[in-house]
């Protein structure tokens, strides 16, 4: 396979070096890297199954990675972050709603083990508002969903928390939830068109923000709603700043 741009190449040369923050911030990169993979598969018939083929090929990759124990994998978190933003520019070229929905549920019940780092779980989010450039309801029902199961809800009691502190699934829900609360604001970002966003923003985004704005405690959780909320706004003004986070060039 030949890499079809200059550009692409530099920067998947800077994937199999590690991803040494020396030489490009890593937000940037793993964010320029996706955007030209999204100009590439732009270019592509609107039938052709590339997309979905290298979706199966990143979540066998994610796969991979989920098996083996966090400190033995050889990702670093920076390339970590840029798999899954990856997976939601391939993601977001797949027409099949059936195929969408599956991947996007696989990838939400395996999250919980990397989202504890603040990049991964930034990474997560964007791939989520990816995907909603083209699947924008369905993506807003996932995470609709997920947003009400157990892994999501669990939350300590007071005394158990004061006597023996936040147990672990207490804190990957907490995680989950800050995930989940960033996706939103990313989903506003990446809404198909102001008129779609117009259409679900108070219901479906702004909504379950104000929400846990008013119910969350934990700052971790906090400060991902308050982030998202500040997106969301962003992207109903259509801000110069929103504009950038969907293509760093």
């Amino acid at each position: 396979w030949e890499v079809p741009s200059t550009r692409l190449q530099t920067l998947c040369s800077y994937l199999e070096e590690g991803g040494s923050q020396n030489r490009l911030d890593p937000d940037f990169w793993s964010l320029a890297l996706s955007q030209e993979v999204h100009f590439f598969l732009s270019a592509l018939p609107e039938h052709d199954d590339l997309p979905s083929k290298l979706v199966d090929i990143l979540n066998a990759l994610h796969l991979e990675i989920w098996r083996k124990d966090r400190d033995a994998c050889e990702l670093s978190d920076v390339q970590r972050a840029a798999l899954l933003n990856l997976t939601g520019t391939c993601l977001s070229h797949v027409g099949q709603r059936d195929k969408v929905s599956s991947t996007l549920d696989f990838l939400l019940s395996h999250s919980s083990d990397l989202i504890t780092d603040p990049v991964v779980r930034r990474a997560y989010a964007r791939a989520l508002g990816m995907v909603a450039q083209r699947h924008f309801e369905l993506v807003l029902s996932v995470l609709g969903k997920t947003a009400k199961t157990d892994a999501a809800t669990r939350r300590a009691g007071s005394i158990a928390q004061s006597l023996f502190g936040k147990s672990t699934a207490v804190q990957q829900a907490e995680t989950l939830r800050a995930m989940l609360a960033l996706s939103l604001g990313y989903c506003a970002v990446y809404a198909p068109s102001p008129e779609a966003l117009q259409a679900q923003v108070c219901e479906q985004i702004l909504g379950p923000l104000e929400a846990s704005l008013a119910q969350e405690r934990t700052v971790l959780v906090l400060r991902g709603v308050v982030e998202a909320v500040r997106l969301a706004s962003d992207a109903v003004r259509s801000a110069p700043e929103t504009a950038a986070l969907r293509d760093p060039f």
